[in-house]
């Protein structure tokens, strides 16, 4: 029990030691992440803004050269001035682009760091498995054991009701047989006074008997002293009567006596087992309520540890709770985190393009003269360079607005996977200062 506990606080600890690095990489990914985030977003508004004003710009230019001679018209400070812009602008998307492939470098890190806390969740939560099923068993030996003590202390507790039962029987049985025996031991008494004094008055009858006969052969003797045999006869008759009355006399009260004592003498043995067997009763009773105290403390134990179980399983569910919370947190955050990577990755090809797009208006802005127009005269030329030049200003104008227009996708919004940064501390917008940028050059002539 206490390596389970010991076990399931190292888990909880690891969790916890988890759920900080969690918070950890949480707080500073999202601010890293955020950071490179918002630079880009500052670098697309401030390019879209530029946009903006060049497009106004070159407008502004083409409407106010409508109808003029194209002697007075020469677009190549213009174009100049456009290519430096775009130029410019294109800084701004290629800052946005570095800026969206250093948010996804963090984003891959903040990813990896992630992946790394999911690991450390997912060894703790299959030790947490193993903790679990080792409680389980553990509570389930407690209850066993229990029910065993529980069912001990029953048959101990019937044990005793009845030796208790027995003990008060065979306690009234050898109640009833002392009763019986100072009747006995009187009624020997008496037999043996009985006796006593038959033996007395066969000795006093014995007595009488024979003065009598003295006296009678006193009287006849000399008459009679021939017929010695007749006075034999006479006094062996005597004798033979007065033996056999005390013969039948004896006999019956020593029977008599002797039955009494046998009957005393099995009384008292039946006393002694009654009350021997009384003394066996009680230390067997004696031995079943010690017993009964012993099983009741070890119940207390066992229902004290079955408390603990129960604690340490509701522990450990709740541990498995914090488990399967952080997980999903991890996961939901991990999911989000590659969610994020493959927009950025969208974002930052995007941007790849439309910066491509740029520099190729960049490079189409270069007019060169046709090797025809040497041939033409002047103010055919003239015509035909301006021709090529406001249509190159135009193209430029065109793909610069179509660039703008790409521009708020880019952007994080409501729908987008950034929704999970910390994007509220930055500004909506970015106004550069006017005096970083600058208006179109005044046309001038030809020359």
């Amino acid at each position: 029990m206490d390596n389970l506990t010991r076990k399931v606080g190292s888990i909880e600890s690891s969790l916890q030691q988890s759920s900080k690095e969690l918070d950890t990489h949480e707080v500073t990914g999202r601010a890293e992440i955020s950071k490179e985030i918002i630079g880009m977003r500052d670098a697309l508004l401030q390019g879209n803004q530029r946009i903006e004003h060049v497009t106004d710009e070159v407008k502004s230019c083409l409407r106010s050269i409508e109808n003029r001679p194209a002697t007075e018209v020469d677009l190549k400070p213009q174009i100049a001035w456009l290519s430096t812009n775009i130029a410019t602008i294109l800084t701004d998307f290629q800052t946005a682009e570095n800026k969206a492939q250093n948010a996804m470098t963090k984003t891959m890190s903040y990813a990896n760091k992630v992946n790394d806390v999911s690991q450390d969740i997912a060894v703790q939560r299959r030790e947490l498995g193993i903790a679990q099923e080792e409680s389980q068993q553990l509570a389930s030996r407690a209850e066993e054991q229990l029910h065993n003590s529980e069912r001990l202390v029953g048959e101990a507790e019937e044990g005793v009701r009845q030796k208790t039962l027995e003990i008060a029987n065979k306690t009234r049985e050898a109640a009833d047989l002392r009763a019986r025996l100072p009747g006995l031991e009187r009624s020997l008494k008496e037999t043996r006074q009985n006796l006593l004094n038959a033996k007395e008055q066969a000795k006093k009858s014995k007595t009488k008997s024979i003065l009598g006969f003295h006296k009678a052969t006193a009287v006849v003797g000399i008459g009679l002293a021939p017929v010695t045999g007749g006075l034999s006869l006479l006094a062996t008759g005597a004798g033979a009567g007065y033996g056999a009355g005390m013969a039948i006399n004896y006999s019956d009260l020593k029977d008599l006596i002797s039955s009494t004592e046998s009957e005393i003498s099995s009384l008292n043995t039946r006393i002694r087992n009654a009350e021997n067997l009384v003394k066996s009763l009680t230390m067997e009773k004696s031995r079943l309520q010690s017993l009964i105290s012993d099983l009741r403390a070890s119940i207390r134990r066992q229902e004290t540890a079955q408390i603990s179980h129960r604690s340490q399983i509701s522990k450990v569910n709740s541990v498995q709770s914090d488990i399967t919370s952080l997980n999903s947190h991890a996961n939901t955050t991990s999911s989000s985190v590659r969610a994020l990577a493959n927009e950025l990755l969208q974002l930052k090809q995007a941007l790849n393009e439309c910066a491509t797009a740029l520099n190729h208006e960049s490079t189409e802005l270069h007019v060169e003269k046709s090797s025809v127009d040497m041939f033409l005269f002047r103010s055919m030329r003239h015509k035909r360079e301006l021709a090529r030049e406001k249509a190159a200003m135009l193209q430029a104008s065109d793909a610069l607005a179509r660039v703008s227009g790409k521009i708020p996708a880019l952007l994080p919004g409501s729908e987008s996977q950034m929704k999970f940064l910390d994007l509220k501390s930055a500004p909506r917008s970015i106004t550069v200062p006017i005096e970083s940028q600058t208006f179109i050059p005044h046309i001038g002539a030809r020359t």
